[in-house]
Formats: structure tokens, sequence, C-alpha cells
């Protein structure tokens, strides 16, 4: 029983020394995402990045227009910016 334990130890502390855990290194092939799986994620996330962005300069490129059709003050306009936008966005 006790040159079972001695030799285990070797193992062990070869996984301690290199830093990943049993599942990290229990990881097979097939578990890792295909190549273009993951070239799709990043071309569907670049593009929700960039749709967020042009969103963004719409809003601000035809803020003026709407402010002056609504006749809002300065005080109403930042209203509009400020905090209901951001929230927008947080929820949607």
């Amino acid at each position: 029983m006790r040159s079972r334990a001695i030799l285990a130890l070797p193992n062990q502390a070869a996984k301690a020394r290199s830093g990943l855990s049993s599942n990290a290194m229990a990881t097979t092939r097939s578990e890792v995402a295909p190549l273009l799986q993951r070239w799709y994620v990043l071309i569907v996330m670049c593009a929700v990045y960039a749709i967020n962005i042009a969103a963004r300069y719409v809003v601000t490129t035809v803020f003026e227009p709407i402010r002056l059709e609504l006749k809002l003050t300065d005080a109403g306009a930042a209203f509009l910016t400020g905090i209901p936008l951001a929230l927008f966005y947080v929820v949607c």
C-alpha cells in the first residue's frame, strides 16, 4: 500500500509543477471547438460590435434635427441622451 502512494507522487508532483489541473490535462482534441466555428463566433462578435458603434453615431448625427423639431432645451436634450439612453443600452 505504501509503495503505491510513493509511485503516485511523481505524477502528482509533475501536475502541480505544470500548473494545470487534471481537467485541463484531460481535454481531448474532440472537445476543442473547430476552427471554422471559432472564426464564425469571432466574426459575429465583431459585427455586433460594429453595429453597436454605428448605432451610437447615428443617434448623435440625427439628434440635433430631432432636438430642434421637438423644441427641447439643453436640459431636455441632456435628459434624453443621459440616463434613459444608458438604461436603454443596458436593457437591450
